[in-house]
C-alpha cells in the first residue's frame, strides 16, 4: 500500500495500480447520525482520494463493475452544517471508456480523471420504520455519472431491505454533478455509491 497524506501511512509496494495510493487527510465525517429532511451543502473539495484497483477494496467491496483500470474513491460530505454529524456516502469511479484503450496523439495513456463534485443532492426520506430497518446497514448502488452530469442506469447492488431501493434511485436520479473532466474534456464515469442511513 502507498500512502501519503495528513495521518496515513506508508509502506512498500509494487507500484500504484496493484495497490492502493491515498491522497490527502483523514476519511468520512466520523459521524453516526443522518436527518433525511435536510439538504446537505455543496462540497468543493475532497480532503482524500484513494486510487486502486476494483480487487484491492478502495473504497467498496468488488461488485464488478470495475475491471483492469484503475478506480479513484472520495467521500460525500452530506452534512447541512459544520455541527451536522451524518456520515459522508462513499463514491467509487472509473472513465467509463477505460484508459487503457485512451491514449494522446503521442500514444501516452492520459492524465488521471478530475474529481466530480455533487451541485444538487437529494436524500430519501424514510418512514421510521423503514429508517429503523436500514439503520447502520450499506446500500450500494451502481450507475453511470454522464457528461453532463446526471446519474443514470441506477441499479441497487446492495441492499437490507428491497423497500428502500427505489427511494434511493428516485433521489439520486435528481442529482446533479459537476462532471469528471480528462484531458480538460467532461467525461463519463461508472460509479459505486456506498449510503448509510442511519437514524438520528
Amino acid at each position: 500500500m502507498l500512502g501519503s497524506g495528513n495521518g496515513s501511512g506508508s509502506a512498500a509496494g509494487t507500484g500504484g495500480f496493484p495497490g492502493i495510493t491515498i491522497r490527502g487527510g483523514n476519511y468520512g465525517n466520523g459521524g453516526n447520525s443522518l436527518h433525511p429532511t435536510l439538504t446537505p451543502r455543496t462540497q468543493k473539495s475532497y480532503s482524500m482520494t484513494i486510487t486502486s484497483t476494483a480487487s484491492s477494496g478502495g473504497g467498496l467491496s468488488d461488485f464488478g463493475i470495475f475491471q483492469d483500470e484503475k478506480v479513484y474513491t472520495v467521500y460525500l460530505d452530506m452534512r447541512s452544517s459544520d455541527e451536522d454529524t451524518t456520515p459522508s456516502w462513499t463514491l467509487q469511479y472509473a472513465p467509463l471508456q477505460s484508459q487503457h484503450s485512451v491514449a494522446d496523439a503521442s500514444g501516452q495513456p492520459q492524465e488521471q480523471p478530475s474529481a466530480p463534485y455533487a451541485t444538487l443532492k437529494q436524500v430519501p426520506d424514510l418512514t421510521p420504520e423503514l429508517a429503523a430497518a436500514c439503520a447502520r446497514k450499506l446500500i450500494v448502488v451502481s450507475g453511470i455519472l454522464t457528461a453532463d452530469g446526471k446519474l443514470e442506469r441506477l441499479r441497487v447492488m446492495k441492499t437490507p431491505d428491497p423497500a428502500v431501493n427505489t427511494l434511493i434511485t428516485e433521489a439520486l436520479s435528481n442529482w446533479a454533478f459537476q462532471p469528471s473532466q480528462l484531458d480538460g474534456k467532461p467525461v463519463a464515469l461508472k460509479i459505486l455509491l456506498g449510503i448509510r442511513l442511519v437514524t438520528h
